[in-house]
């Protein structure tokens, strides 16, 4: 089924996927995840985009780390 080309893209996942069947369902089901950690590191990767001057002009990004600081 998943050899059909449109979705030959997928093939990849699917077999990862697949060959670590047991960490993925851990992950799903478990209640502890990185999303705080995650969450750091994107705001640190911004931090050094502006400092070097490549950080796109989008408000919406600034407004979205500042906003998870505060919570």
């Amino acid at each position: 089924m998943l050899k059909l080309p449109r979705v030959k893209p997928l093939v990849g996942i699917a077999t990862a996927l697949r060959e670590d069947q047991r960490a993925v369902a851990r992950g799903i089901t478990t209640c502890y995840n990185s999303g705080v950690n995650e969450g750091r590191i994107t705001a640190v990767k911004l931090q050094k985009r502006i400092m070097a001057g490549r950080a796109a002009s989008h408000s919406s990004a600034t407004e979205s780390s500042c906003a998870t600081e505060s919570s």
